[in-house]
């Protein structure tokens, strides 16, 4: 009994001086090896921690977060969780906006297991100041000369130093033209034209305007220059300009057109006669306009292509009196649908003509002929053709020189010829004899 009490006192001894020493020794110290972000970047969706031990136990998804994150003096939304025993990651429930200054610190009552937590306990990052996503117009297109802007951005913006740092640059002109923010009524006026009344429902966004018209026709960019300022920190400012071009549209022109047999001749009165406008205009303007015989007679009105509230082109339907003459007026004030007056408005009334018909000799069943049998057999065989202004030059029974004649292709015929025919005849269809005046049987 005396040696078992001896034992329990020896092992009492030697636990307590463990302990003693266990107290007197230093804890297990871990550090934050690496923090990401920091500095200054654009786009922030998640923010790491990698420590360099063991910080919880491997895979246990109620271990604490060890730091907090607070941007612009806010709480920020989102999911913590380990993804080892060493790595924590704080997944944002969207991307931070431009212009947010964020500070990461270890969270109150935190440590490590079976350590402390030594070194650096505060990382800082910032947004940077805000860039433009998208532009309207998108840019590559086609703008008006009074054409307004408006910028998706990724956080806000100070106004202020958009209109000092922000500029336009036009064809043709050396110098930056300054841009207007437009606000208030004012903006939510251009905005329902342009039938962007809710812009602002993904995010904010700028209307701005230049502030001089554009040349018709000429290159312009927009550039989103350096020193543009957070509005929630004016030491976050635009380090890369960023720049939008489009092509103003041209001028309002309305052009006639038709079909001729060469460019000096006058109009086919087999084909119809068309006026277009290089940007649409109101219907009921278009219906206005009006072909008006010289010579006397009732003007004709142009047929549209579909019923749309605005066209770009009508026609005066052929046939047409050959070797005519006619003017072609406009309505007073012709517009487009942007409210841009006729830019050669001066050229009409626009005289215009027709020519003859031009010749033609073609079988009535072309490509290929079809010989009618007569309906008694006394009567010769006849083979249709539509013949116009060539009649002169073409040679009937009883008279002399004769230039049309008869060739006859049996089934003696060699394949090789009729095959000659039948491409000739296909060559020569319909349309080929606008340009081509010779007599198919010469």
């Amino acid at each position: 009994m005396q040696q078992l009490t001896q034992s329990v006192r020896r092992v009492r001894a030697a636990f307590l001086a463990a302990a003693a020493l266990a107290a007197a020794l230093p804890a297990a110290a871990m550090r934050v090896v690496q923090a990401s972000p920091q500095g200054e970047v654009a786009t922030v969706n998640q923010v790491l921690l990698r420590f360099d031990a063991d910080a919880v136990a491997a895979g246990d998804p109620r271990a604490a977060a060890p730091f907090e994150l607070r941007c612009n003096g806010q709480p920020v939304a989102g999911s913590a969780r380990w993804l080892d025993a060493r790595r924590w990651a704080f997944d944002l429930a969207r991307p931070l906006a431009a212009g947010q200054r964020c500070v990461l610190t270890q969270a109150a009552g935190w440590q490590p297991a079976g350590g402390a937590l030594q070194g650096a306990t505060r990382f800082e990052f910032a947004t940077g100041a805000p860039a433009v996503l998208e532009a309207l117009p998108w840019p590559g297109g086609s703008i008006e000369e009074d054409q307004h802007f408006l910028l998706s951005l990724n956080g806000a913006v100070d106004e202020a130093s958009v209109e000092r740092h922000a500029h336009c640059e036009a064809e043709g002109l050396g110098e930056r033209l300054a841009v207007r923010v437009l606000r208030g009524a004012e903006r939510e006026r251009v905005l329902r034209a342009l039938r962007r009344d809710r812009a602002e429902a993904a995010g904010p966004s700028l209307l701005l305007a230049c502030q001089r018209p554009f040349a018709p026709g000429a290159r312009v960019r927009l550039v989103w220059g350096r020193g543009i300022a957070a509005a929630a920190d004016g030491a976050l400012r635009v380090r890369q300009e960023q720049r939008f071009q489009w092509t103003v549209r041209p001028r309002l022109l309305a052009e006639f057109n038709c079909e001729r047999e060469n460019a000096r001749a006058a109009c086919l009165p087999l084909a119809p006669l068309r006026l277009s406008f290089n940007a649409p205009v109101p219907r009921a303007l278009a219906l206005g306009v009006r072909l008006v015989p010289l010579g006397g007679g009732a003007p004709r009105t142009p047929r549209l292509d579909d019923d749309a509230p605005v066209v770009s082109s009508l026609r005066f339907d052929a046939p047409l009196p050959e070797n005519a003459r006619f003017q072609i007026t406009l309505p007073a004030g012709v517009v487009d649908e942007a409210g841009r007056p006729l830019a050669n408005a001066s050229a009409f009334p626009l005289e215009v003509a027709t020519g003859a018909l031009p010749p033609l000799a073609r079988f009535a069943a072309a490509p290929f002929a079809v010989v009618e049998a007569a309906a008694r057999p006394a009567e010769p065989a006849l083979l249709p053709m539509t013949l116009r202004h060539v009649q002169a030059d073409l040679v009937g029974s009883g008279g002399s020189g004769g230039a049309l004649r008869t060739l006859h292709l049996g089934p003696a015929t060699p394949d090789a010829t009729l095959l000659q025919w039948i491409a000739r005849l296909q060559r020569d269809h319909d349309d080929a004899w606008r340009t081509r005046a010779q007599p198919l049987l010469a």
